[in-house]
Parts: structure tokens; sequence; C-alpha cells
């Protein structure tokens, strides 16, 4: 195996790391997202079922 080949190995395989690191980070900032837009929904939704009278609902 040339020496170069063997580096270039090396410098994809560091890539590869980064990149899949980088992922984990994007995913759990999704994570985040979603969850803050969930709880941002159910808060809405149970504003609006307080807001309604009593008797409405049924």
């Amino acid at each position: 195996m040339q020496p170069t080949s063997a580096s270039d190995a090396q410098v994809k395989i560091r890539l590869n790391r980064e990149v899949r690191d980088e992922l984990k980070v994007a995913a759990a900032i999704n994570r985040r997202t979603l969850m803050r837009e969930i709880e941002f929904r159910v808060m809405q939704s149970l504003a609006k079922e307080r807001a309604q009278p009593q008797g409405a609902q049924q």
C-alpha cells in the first residue's frame, strides 16, 4: 500500500467521524426544536380550551 493512499484513507476516516459528530449535533438540535414546537402547540391548544365556555365543548 502506498503511503499516500494510507494517509488518504485516514483523512477519509477522520472526515467521516467529523461528519457523523456534526450529524449527531444537528439531530439533537432538531429534537429540541421539535419538542419546543410540540410544547408550544399543546399550550396553545390548552389555552383555547380554557378560553371556551364550559358547555361549548359538548
